[in-house]
């Protein structure tokens, strides 16, 4: 098997186990696999025959494009079938909603072009899947949208960012969007806090607004879960912005002001889902529960929240939105980051002190339960002691009889004196252990002889 022939396979393994049917990839990144920085004719010809063998399809041809290009890859064996079988439902791709401004409001469209209008066009990549085949209709029907641009929508951001691409007068903008437990909590009750974070890619073009939304990155006790879920459907989102502004946008932009203020308020929902937690360990701690287990799952998962709100304070926003939004206050967009990120610390130093306090509370009743152990011990030590000097007692007084009788002469006359001798011995060590009985338990006696004197014994 040729070098060149591993590489191709390699590739093509890759993407087969991705579980996409298509992929991009730049010209630069496959010329870096095939081990060479010139893209000349041979080059083109061994990448396109070792693509062939293996079994990938290139589009544009390798044969056709420059350095500066990207080649979208497929598996022979699909390739077919999503030529075959494109995703559209009443003309629209799969995924993709759209909402048009009317008098009455925003109402739903199946036409994808923004001459009619002010379009809204949620893209839900949850349900697309192959993401390239919304690429065609999205940029025959949304003008001033071009292929960099949209490429990048449909690639899901690591960081939240406010960019203006340079090729295009389409201003785009990546936020987060906070989703706590994500209706995801499972019937067995545990101390597991589920929280999810949702990307929110738009971009803002005459008379469109172009909004994706990619799968939700589930974290479970602040640390990523193994699966992702959908976001929430297109109906419920657009009903959800309603309360944020869209209902009376009547622009783009007005409607891009909406997508914004619904992710910052996002994370004061979140910080109210972990709010609720704490009040509910404050309840079970004055039940004398001092379990923390809940208060360190919000305590992993606050940075999470934090981290992902922080981008939104960057100084490039302020020049994002005077030349993209100049009709959203600043200010306004300023003091709700602040807000937010305020109360999201100060819930992280009450949690620190409710951990703080719970430690406490753990280490006095550590403590004691210490003394009451230490206390027990001594407790048992003393009657150990006790009974120590009571035996001796007890044996002291027959030994006493014993030697008063062995110094005479008593036992020499008759057996019978043995005897005796022997009945003192132990009527002087009950009485000695009775005496002692008294002295140590005066109440137990006391009682006795009240019981006895009282009426109807």
């Amino acid at each position: 098997m040729s070098v060149d022939l591993e590489i191709a396979r390699g590739i093509a393994e890759q993407l087969r186990s991705s579980g996409q049917p298509r992929t991009r990839r730049r010209v630069t990144t496959i010329m870096t696999a095939y081990d060479s920085h010139r893209l000349t004719g041979s080059l083109r010809c061994r990448i396109a025959n070792s693509f062939d063998e293996a079994g990938l399809v290139c589009e544009p041809s390798m044969l056709e494009v420059d350095r500066s290009s990207s080649l979208r890859l497929s598996l022979a064996e699909v390739a077919t079938d999503l030529s075959r079988e494109p995703e559209f439902e009443d003309g629209l791709p799969k995924g993709v909603h759209i909402w048009k401004r009317m008098e009455s409001g925003w109402v739903a469209a199946t036409t994808a072009t923004s001459r009619a209008g002010v379009l809204l066009v949620d893209v839900d990549l949850s349900q697309v899947r192959d993401p390239e085949a919304l690429v065609k209709p999205l940029l025959d029907n949304l003008r001033e949208l071009d292929e960099a641009a949209l490429h990048d929508l449909l690639e899901r951001d690591t960081h939240a960012a406010f960019k203006r691409f340079r090729s295009g007068t389409a201003i785009r903008a990546s936020l987060f969007v906070a989703v706590p437990d994500a209706g995801l909590k499972n019937g067995d009750e545990d101390d597991s806090i589920r929280t999810s974070l949702g990307v929110v890619e738009f971009a803002v073009g005459p008379g469109w607004i172009l909004v994706v939304r990619h799968l939700l990155q589930s974290y479970v006790n602040g640390s990523p879960a193994e699966t992702n879920h959908p976001v929430p459907s297109a109906a419920d989102y657009v009903n959800a912005l309603q309360d944020y502004g869209l209902a009376d946008a009547t622009s783009p932009k007005a409607a891009a002001v909406a997508v914004i203020n619904h992710a910052v308020d996002s994370f004061g929902r979140a910080r109210e889902d972990l709010a609720s937690y704490v009040e509910s360990w404050r309840n079970d701690f004055n039940m004398g529960s001092h379990d923390k287990s809940v208060l360190s799952a919000v305590q992993a998962t606050l940075p999470l929240l934090v981290d992902a709100l922080v981008p939104f304070k960057n100084p490039s926003v302020k020049s994002w939105v005077d030349n993209g939004l100049p009709g959203l206050p600043l200010a306004t967009l300023s003091d709700d980051i602040s807000r937010n990120l305020e109360a999201l610390r100060g819930l992280s130093e009450t949690t620190a002190a409710a951990i703080a306090q719970a430690n406490q509370a753990k280490n006095e009743q550590q403590q004691a339960d210490l003394a009451t152990l230490a206390y027990a011990d001594q407790a048992q030590n003393e009657r150990y002691q006790a009974s120590l000097a009571t035996l001796a007692a007890v044996l002291l007084a027959p030994a006493l009889v014993s030697s008063v009788f062995g110094a005479s002469n008593f036992l020499s006359d008759s057996p019978l004196k043995l005897i005796w001798l022997l009945a003192t011995m132990l009527i002087a060590g009950l009485l000695t252990q009775q005496l002692i009985s008294r002295k140590l338990h005066p109440r137990h006696t006391q009682a006795a002889l009240a019981a006895k004197q009282a009426p109807g014994i």
